[in-house]
């Protein structure tokens, strides 16, 4: 999980961990901020095998399938949701969305990412008590300031968005 090293940028010795030891930090940092975290698997590469945007089904988003089970907290699988996409668009539409060779996508890309997060999101428990929250917010502003049903509101959309603390790791 955690390993003692000497830094050769800083000439110090830190203790650095593992990607799970860390993830695991920061669910548990979360949930004891009052929020309510979601992890999601980190978006693949693009790498193309046999047609298909290769998956990342044994290193970082197995780790973090793993760790969302034992920690308890919704996961939403980017990695697959995002290769599925891919696979779908093919090699030339998939080309525009990166920045890069391989790592870092493009606005078009970003957005496209934002997306399926959004729309994954909505799905999650988490995530509709954060939706139930906007909502609530935005029949607060349609209130006047004077009356007592915005006194109620803004009392409930407090309460709301308290309780849908919400953290995308």
């Amino acid at each position: 999980e955690t390993e003692t090293i000497d830094n050769e940028l800083t000439k110090q010795r830190e203790t650095v961990g593992t990607y799970g030891s860390y993830l695991r930090r920061y669910v548990r940092e979360a949930k004891a901020a009052g929020a309510t975290p979601v992890i999601c698997t980190l978006v693949p590469r693009k790498k193309w095998q046999d047609g298909r945007i290769v998956r990342s089904a044994h290193s970082y988003a197995a780790w973090a399938r793993t760790d969302a089970a034992e920690e308890g907290v919704e996961l939403i699988d980017l990695n697959e949701l995002v290769a599925a996409r891919y696979d779908a668009l093919g090699a030339a539409a998939v080309d525009t969305l990166f920045a890069d060779e391989h790592t870092h996508t493009s606005r078009a890309g970003a957005e496209l990412n934002a997306r399926l997060v959004f729309e994954q999101l909505k799905a999650t428990a988490a995530g509709r008590a954060l939706f139930e929250t906007a909502a609530a917010s935005a029949a607060e502003a349609r209130l006047s300031d004077s009356t007592p049903e915005r006194v109620s509101a803004r009392s409930q959309q407090a309460r709301t968005a308290e309780r849908a603390g919400l953290v995308l790791l």
